[in-house]
């Protein structure tokens, strides 16, 4: 349930793949320093990072809707790469962005059985 969305790497993955004339990316890619650059490559790149971006910092603003302050964190393989570009659409907001790539791994660690636990 809640919001299931493709990644990065497999939106890049997808256009290379099914869209004839783009090339197949590797990701990670970077973030082209251009919002609009001409190049394909850095296009593609440019629009899936910052449309992952918005979908994430939107479902963010909904979440937590009049609700002042709050945590958003951005986990994940993708992380580092949207990490500026959400803290970017929040700028307004009172939520507070932060990164935590591996976080899922961490708790799963912290939940094992184990002595003591």
């Amino acid at each position: 349930g809640g919001r299931l969305m493709a990644g990065a790497g497999l939106q890049l993955r997808a256009l290379g793949a099914r869209t004839a004339g783009l090339p197949r990316l590797e990701f990670p890619v970077a973030l082209p320093q251009q919002r609009w650059p001409s190049p394909t490559a850095e296009a593609m790149a440019a629009g899936v990072l910052r449309g992952v971006a918005a979908a994430v910092a939107q479902a963010a603003c909904e979440a937590v809707g009049g609700s002042p302050g709050g945590h958003l964190w951005i986990t994940g393989g993708d992380g580092e790469l949207l990490l500026p570009l959400v803290r970017e659409l929040l700028m307004e907001s009172a939520l507070e962005v932060r990164l935590a790539p591996a976080l899922v791994l961490e708790a799963l660690a912290a939940l094992r059985p184990g002595p003591g636990r």
